[in-house]
């Protein structure tokens, strides 16, 4: 995404909001394969969404809730042949909480 980070959400908030909020995908993200983790009772679970979809409205947008990380990965095929600079690899990660 163009700008990761924690961000603050109220109310009823989707992912294809919170893209929005932080300025959308970057040119190399892998849109097909963002990973929305969540922390339940029975431990922590993730689950794999095509946000190209979500954003053409061909799945559902899935709801986020607070503590929720959500995590673009980039696309090999788009970044290869681009300088690595970080040890951590492309993935930006978004913390999401409530105030």
């Amino acid at each position: 995404v163009k700008n990761p980070g924690v961000i603050q959400i109220r109310g009823d908030t989707t992912l294809a909001t919170v893209l929005a909020q932080v300025g959308g995908f970057t040119d190399t993200a892998d849109k097909s394969s963002v990973l929305v983790i969540r922390n339940t009772d029975q431990g922590r679970v993730a689950g794999k969404m095509d946000a190209g979809a979500i954003l053409a409205g061909s799945a559902p947008d899935p709801r986020i809730y607070g503590g929720d990380t959500i995590v673009v990965d980039d696309s090999f095929v788009r970044s290869a042949g681009k300088d690595v600079l970080s040890v951590l690899g492309g993935a930006a990660m978004l913390r999401v909480f409530f105030p």
